[in-house]
């Protein structure tokens, strides 16, 4: 194999510098810089990607070494389907080496204008603003390449030096270091027992694109609230092929059939087993009642005015201290981002002529736990061993996304939920069974069709082949809630699409009355089996809930989320979002009032310069005092205004903000700090007011606006 090897980069900003998101701010900057849930700013991988084979390029031109084969593998080719190789560079995301004590710390603004060609003069409309990341900081990221290729990729990267946008107005000068890693391993060594089941945990270094194709469209691209069985089967499996492929062809066969089963990664909180969030339950839209459809009325829950009820994408069921259970939900933290691809064909029907696009994808810090079922206990050190301590899933991760590390890798006996939610030791199955869809799944009839449940079972039937796993005579649905989609994939190796087919999706729960008692062994076997079609790529995964979660009395009563799982929100994320609602709430009051939008574009200028100063406001003083002393036609447009400015000068701003206790204290208050509030005020309020002058000015020129 091709040694690799890791390099740790630094990128000092010698000049302030924009890196663009792609967003604008309401109230705020035209062009807001790329930040993390936090505030913090970063360079996305794909942006230093960018740049990077840029350098390359102009580096081999320079040097007479013009090779388009180089530059393909290292920095791969469009149209390529991204597989892995020896020599193709991976990177991750820049980031701040030290944080300053907050991010607004991190930040200015910066305003500039157009001139008119004809007049020589500002252009009307033109006063813009961008958000700069501040000189001095230092960004820090790793990228990993080919032994051989160190000296190369080093020459390139000290080659590049503008980064970010509006680099010809003298941003974005940056200087690059770098320095060779040596990690202590190449790879962390986990002894396997053997045994039937590998758990293991993912923890995501940097944000992962698992996309979603049923929910992207030709622009737009959602992500997967989990990582799918499917990419860590071909995480391990690919690694075992490159590093083992003596043992890889001898055991082929098995190794790639449902003997060997991936099961999803599911974001965990805590020590909570997660599981997909079952249907089937309803509330009222003050939520003071909740119950589950499968054991009630469905006639009363139609008359009592009662709504699918909230319970997120996965899902833990908790005892209270009622002596019932509570459902705590959660749903995988996400992002997103408008990035431009050069390789999008302008030409295509349907295709963004500037190359836009937007991406969802899940951000980093969570950790993802996942199974892997294995018929033959002996293949567990060897399956479970080529999961590495460090490696890249889902798309993009050439490009800075889909770092994760293994942060756990043990054999048990089974599934945690399987011992959490399941039938246990001792327990006794009824007539009465709940099936939950763990992950799709679907069922060939007889006939080698993909079939749903009938009602009853019929010769060859999907629910006759349930039935005869259960090893019960009969096999009915009672009732059920359940949704369906389509699941395909994609082929790499013969670069083609599976054929989709239709599922029962995740969280779709049935209840069924046997015509007999089925035995907590056939239970058991069917949840380790699965059911179905696919099942080496997780899809077929069922669990028997135990009845006592559904009983009128004592079962699950309420849902709440889960506040390990909700978005983390800081203190300083909180504070702007108080910001953004206070700058909308007084916005009226600039529009409404008789100043044109140059002369609160003016103000807001003299508001930046003030903050600029120390928050010496004596010009905003001078500036109101010579308008208010001109005739009265015009001196009375900027009385409302002032009263408003100087409150919001003069009072301490958690007192303007109306902060809780908890707020108050991490606020930070000056001068400075008022200023850039009124800035947000001003700036959006003149954004608006242009519009609708200019939507005024349409409908005069073309008659009536219907």
């Amino acid at each position: 194999m091709t040694k690799r090897i890791t390099l740790e980069v630094s990128m000092r900003l010698v000049s302030d510098a924009v890196f663009g998101s792609g967003y604008s701010d309401a109230g705020g900057a035209d062009i807001v810089v790329c930040k993390d849930v936090q505030g913090w700013p970063y360079l996305r991988g794909s942006a230093w990607k960018g740049l990077l084979r840029e350098s390359m390029e102009n580096l081999l031109v320079w040097s007479a070494r013009a090779n388009e084969d180089t530059l393909a593998a290292l920095m791969g080719e469009a149209g390529r389907n991204c597989a892995e190789d020896a020599r193709r560079v991976t990177l991750t995301e820049l980031r701040l080496r030290e944080r300053p004590s907050a991010p607004e710390d991190c930040y200015q603004t910066r305003t500039f204008t157009s001139l008119d060609p004809m007049a020589g003069t500002v252009a009307a409309g033109s006063l813009r603003s961008a958000e700069c990341v501040c000189r001095g900081l230092t960004f820090v990221g790793e990228l990993e390449c080919a032994a051989k290729d160190k000296d190369f990729v080093t020459q390139a990267l000290r080659g590049i030096r503008w980064a970010g946008t509006m680099r010809s107005r003298g941003f974005g000068e940056v200087d690059f270091t770098v320095r060779e890693r040596y990690p202590d391993s190449e790879r962390s060594k986990t002894a396997l027992s053997s045994g039937h089941c590998i758990r293991y945990r993912l923890k995501l270094e940097s944000a992962a694109l698992i996309t979603d194709l049923s929910r992207s469209l030709d622009n737009q691209y959602e992500t997967r609230g989990y990582i799918p069985g499917s990419a860590v089967r071909g995480l391990a499996l690919g690694t075992l092929a490159a590093e083992r492929p003596d043992w890889f062809a001898a055991h082929r066969k098995e190794a790639l059939s449902d003997a060997v089963r991936f099961l999803d990664a599911l974001p965990v909180h805590g020590e909570q087993a997660p599981i997909p969030s079952f249907r089937g339950f309803y509330e009222n839209k003050a939520k003071t009642e909740f119950v589950f459809k499968l054991t009630e009325n469905a006639e009363e829950i139609s008359k009592g005015g009662l709504k699918p009820a909230k319970i997120g994408q996965f899902c833990a069921v908790v005892s209270d201290n009622a002596g019932g259970y509570v459902l705590r939900y959660w749903k995988a933290r996400t992002s997103g981002a408008t990035r431009i691809s050069q390789e999008r064909n302008a030409s295509d029907s349907g295709a963004d002529k500037d190359g836009m696009f937007q991406t969802q994808f899940l951000l980093p810090g969570q950790e993802f736990e996942g199974y892997i079922l294995l018929d033959d206990p002996n293949l567990a050190e060897t399956v479970g061993g080529a999961i590495p301590q460090t490696a890249h899933i889902g798309a993009d991760r050439f490009a800075g996304f889909g770092k994760c590390t293994r942060t756990l890798l043990e054999v048990t006996d089974t599934p945690r939920w399987a011992e959490a939610y399941g039938y246990r030791d001792g327990d006794t199955p009824g007539e009465t069974l709940y099936m939950l869809a763990l992950s799709p799944f679907a069922i060939r009839d007889g006939n080698g069709r993909i079939h749903g449940f009938d009602r009853n079972a019929e010769n060859g039937s999907p629910l006759a082949q349930l039935a005869e796993k259960l090893g019960v005579e009969s096999l009915t649905v009672e009732a059920c809630d359940t949704s369906l989609a389509e699941y395909g994939g994609y082929n790499r190796i013969w670069g083609c699409h599976l054929p989709a087919v239709r599922m029962y999706e995740r969280g779709s729960v049935f209840k069924l009355r046997c015509g007999g008692v089925p035995s907590l062994e056939a239970l058991r076997k069917l949840q380790a089996e699965g059911i179905g079609i696919r099942r080496e790529d997780g899809f077929g995964q069922v669990l028997f809930l135990r009845e006592t979660y559904f009983d009128k009395k004592t079962g699950v009563r309420a849902s709440l989320p889960d506040e390990a799982g909700e978005r983390e929100e800081t203190a300083a994320a909180a504070i702007r979002r108080v910001k953004y609602g206070w700058v909308m709430r007084n916005a009226p009051r600039v529009m409404q009032s008789a100043m044109s939008p140059s002369q609160i574009g003016t103000l807001q200028s003299l508001c930046e310069e003030a903050a600029r100063r120390g928050g010496d406001t004596q010009k905003i003083d001078e500036w109101f005092g010579l308008n208010e002393s001109k005739n009265v036609r015009h001196s009375v447009r900027f009385p409302e205004i002032r009263k408003l400015t100087e409150t919001a000068l003069e009072t301490p701003l958690p007192e303007t903000l109306n902060l809780s206790p908890p707020l108050e204290s991490a606020c930070m208050d000056s001068k400075e700090e008022r200023l850039k509030l009124l800035c947000m005020l001003f700036n959006y309020s003149r954004r608006e007011k242009e519009e609708a002058n200019a939507g005024r000015e349409i409908g005069k020129e073309g008659g009536a606006i219907c």
